[in-house]
């Protein structure tokens, strides 16, 4: 049996690595099960330390497909999955999310009958007007089988009259990748130099690019975040190619420090150790629920609301008034931290080459 993983970003790979660990696992037990990683992306230097802090191998295919609108990264990367396929069928397409790697290669591969198209995280619904619940309907319409992550996932797909024999509830794969690896957290270089201690402290992770793109926005959302801080450091990670917004912001509080993004295990120790975490970033979402670590997420929607029902997450939106009023909460000591939803338990990747095994 061949399995291709389709990964495009960082966070894909934090999902898919206990799936890999699954599969070498049967692979010591001298079940006949193969896969390779198609990763939609380009190769450097750093994603590579990544991979290897998470014992994972190389793509076998690295598209390199960045630039473009998302209309034409979709043409490029069915374009070149077909030639993948030819090369070699898989058995199963194994595609994550909502993106639209995801979205293309599940396509893709649905024109070949052989292929199962099995879809992890599948039943996701949030903002109808985004491109990622586009792409989610589109790949939930020529999925065969549905790997989900809570009972509000299973209903999304109930209600588009899914039939329950394709559905499988199987838990977060994050949760078993923090599992896996919250040992291995360290300090960053940072933790030293501005003396940080432990809930004496704020991480910022701004994910969305309409958000850091407009800067006025960007500004009316980071006041009242420090001057709801009460003085304590303010640790805002941005992207490499966001420093110049951030000096266009001109913000000169003494207690806002930028960071660039900086390795898993790192970034995960600052989560873990943070007094609480501001993001509009899922992935995010979901580690901080598992951590127990207060999360104001910088949206009106949310893909997983099972991190807010069950979790310690609260959506808060970008209003000056909410901002403040979350941040008023914190303060009180009311914060709910609630527990990890159902089946977040570190076992979701064993439940899914299990069925997987099943299914082929």
């Amino acid at each position: 049996m061949l399995i291709d993983l389709i990964a495009d970003k960082r966070s894909t790979f934090i999902k898919i690595a206990p799936v890999i660990y699954a599969i070498r696992q049967e692979q010591q037990k001298g079940y006949d099960i193969l896969f390779r990683i198609v990763y939609s992306d380009k190769v450097d230097d750093n994603f590579i330390n990544f991979l290897e802090q998470l014992n994972l191998p190389k793509p076998h295919y690295s598209l390199g497909i960045q630039e473009g609108t998302e209309t034409e990264k979709a043409a490029l990367l069915m374009t070149s999955y077909e030639q993948i396929i030819a090369d070699k069928k898989p058995d199963i397409v194994f595609v994550t999310g909502n993106t639209v790697a995801a979205m293309a290669c599940a396509i893709t591969a649905k024109k070949h009958k052989q292929i199962l198209v099995m879809h992890y995280d599948a039943g996701l619904r949030a903002d109808p007007a985004s491109v990622e619940e586009v792409n989610g309907i589109l790949i939930d319409a020529v999925t065969d089988y549905y790997f989900t992550t809570s009972h509000n996932a299973n209903e999304n797909l109930r209600i588009t009259g899914i039939p329950e024999e394709q559905i499988f509830l199987t838990g977060n794969t994050i949760a078993d990748t923090i599992i896996e690896w919250q040992n291995h957290f360290a300090q960053p270089r940072l933790w030293e130099k501005l003396q940080l201690r432990p809930q004496e402290y704020f991480v910022l992770r701004l994910h969305g690019r309409e958000l850091m793109l407009n800067t006025e926005k960007l500004k009316a959302i980071l006041v009242p975040i420090i001057q709801s801080s009460k003085g304590m450091p303010v640790i805002f990670t941005i992207d490499a190619g966001d420093v110049e917004i951030a000096k266009e912001i001109g913000m000169r509080a003494t207690n806002l420090f930028l960071t660039q993004p900086m390795n898993y295990f790192h970034f995960n120790y600052l989560i873990q150790n943070a007094l609480a975490v501001i993001t509009d970033a899922d992935t995010v979402q979901m580690e901080t629920t598992l951590m127990a670590v207060p999360c104001m997420t910088l949206q009106d929607y949310c893909l997983h609301p099972e991190t807010c029902f069950y979790g310690s997450n609260e959506l808060i939106g970008t209003e000056e008034r909410t901002i403040y009023a979350a941040f008023k909460l914190l303060h009180s000591g009311k914060w709910n931290k609630g527990n990890p939803p159902y089946m977040w338990d570190g076992n979701a990747a064993e439940r899914i080459v299990t069925t997987l095994k099943q299914l082929s």
